[in-house]
């Protein structure tokens, strides 16, 4: 009976040592994830608020656009950023679509 006993704690202490494991690389993949790109509705801390410093306060057809792009079909989506895609929605002849843009253009 305690041979049995030894292998189910054995075998209960590996699998806790893989999820803790599997925990902080997945943590890892969030935090680095957050550094540069923005996935989600308002952004990686989902509070709308943008690291670093220098963004413009105000801009115009003519002033402080980098990118931009004609979508489709009317779409009013927050874009998610990952890397150098741009993701957006928007309906494409009466349908639900998602458009993935290069971020160079």
């Amino acid at each position: 009976m305690k041979k049995k006993s030894a292998s189910i704690q054995t075998r209960l202490r590996q699998a806790i040592q893989s999820l803790a494991v599997i925990m902080v690389a997945g943590a890892i993949g969030v935090v680095a994830a957050r550094a540069d790109n923005w996935p989600n509705w308002r952004g990686p801390s989902l509070d709308g608020v943008a690291a670093g410093k220098g963004y413009p306060a105000e801009w115009g057809p003519n002033k402080n656009i980098l990118w931009q792009v004609q979508l489709p079909g009317p779409g009013a989506s927050s874009p998610a950023v990952w890397e150098d895609r741009i993701i957006v929605t928007c309906s494409i002849a009466g349908k639900n679509a998602v458009v993935c843009f290069d971020r160079a253009g």
